[in-house]
């Protein structure tokens, strides 16, 4: 049941009903347990989908990506989406910090690079400094039942 609703799911995103790929993906999600790998897949389709519904979105957008990134940490995916999400809201740290987790992964991520010149150069312009040094990586956690309960680890 969970693989035919992300099939619909998909068919739907082709067709751009951004709300029908989410109740479909949602409904799949219930059906899996909270770690189970598709859910990160599916939340990051659902990430799409609000990436693509507007700027009014991306907080919603991000918290999908957080929850991915707990079903699986280095999903660098998730981090870039994330990451062009918080520099559309001007959250340029955040921005940078993903950035820097998604070169860490992979180091010669071409799109990651650009992102990475477009965030220092607005970080420049908005006078926004971040010591590259200070910044860590970090792992999240589902934790409790809840899928929406997360916590944040420190990598050593």
């Amino acid at each position: 049941m969970p693989q035919e609703l992300k099939e619909e799911g998909n068919s739907l995103f082709q067709k751009c009903d951004h709300k029908g790929v989410m109740l479909k993906h949602e409904k799949a999600l219930n059906l899996l347990p909270m770690n189970h790998t598709d859910a990160a897949y599916l939340r990051s389709n659902m990430v799409a989908c609000y990436m693509q519904m507007g700027l009014g979105e991306h907080p919603r957008a991000i918290a999908e990506c957080t929850l991915a990134l707990g079903v699986s940490p280095r999903d660098s995916k998730a981090l870039l989406k994330r990451a062009r999400c918080y520099e559309a809201l001007n959250r340029l740290d955040l921005a940078f910090r993903d950035v820097y987790n998604v070169l860490t992964i992979e180091p010669n991520n071409l799109t990651t690079l650009e992102l990475q010149d477009s965030v220092k150069m607005a970080m420049d312009e908005m006078s926004v400094t971040v010591n590259e040094n200070d910044i860590e990586s970090f792992d999240y956690e589902l934790s409790g039942e809840s899928s929406q309960l997360l916590k944040v680890v420190k990598r050593s």
